[in-house]
């Protein structure tokens, strides 16, 4: 299966959206910071 690079480049674009938009959220329910692991049971 071929990718193209724009693809790969939307994609990462969309997923670096998707992480800004996690990152927005007040710091009690932030899931992304991969410095602070959580329990798998809170990323729902």
């Amino acid at each position: 299966m071929r990718t193209s690079q724009s693809e790969i480049r939307f994609h990462i674009y969309r997923a670096s959206l998707r992480a800004r938009r996690l990152n927005n959220r007040p710091p009690g329910c932030q899931v992304w910071p991969s410095h602070q692991p959580k329990p798998l049971g809170k990323l729902k």
